[in-house]
């Protein structure tokens, strides 16, 4: 629809007003759709998320908006906010599931290594 408005704009044609309303009716229920789905979307991937047992870390989610989950708070370390994106692509890596010790012992050194 908007293709053949902007089609027919860029023609010099006038464009009926029938099709204006129904350009107005399209994106007002499709506005609509978007003010419902998102929200309950989000709900459902949320709850998938925490019935297998991952929470949200808030240390490590960043300005952009973007949540990080963990499997056990003790994987969330305060002061690893500066090294968020490095500590996450390494519990990505491990095979086998590490000990918070070994999360913070790989947080210090990564602060230590960005120092």
């Amino acid at each position: 629809m908007l293709t053949r408005l902007i089609f027919l704009k860029v023609r010099n044609i006038e464009i009926k007003p029938e099709l204006l309303i129904k350009w107005y009716k399209l994106c007002g229920v499709t506005l609509i759709l978007l003010l419902i789905s998102v929200p309950t979307y989000t709900y459902f991937i949320e709850s998938k998320i925490k019935s297998e047992g991952y929470t949200i870390c808030n240390s490590y989610s960043t300005s952009r908006g973007a949540d990080i989950w963990v499997t056990s708070q003790h994987y969330c370390i305060e002061k690893g906010y500066r090294v968020s994106e490095e500590i996450t692509d390494w519990l990505k890596q491990q095979t086998t599931e590490p000990t918070p010790e070994d999360v913070i012992k790989k947080v210090d050194e990564l602060l230590a290594n960005n120092s």
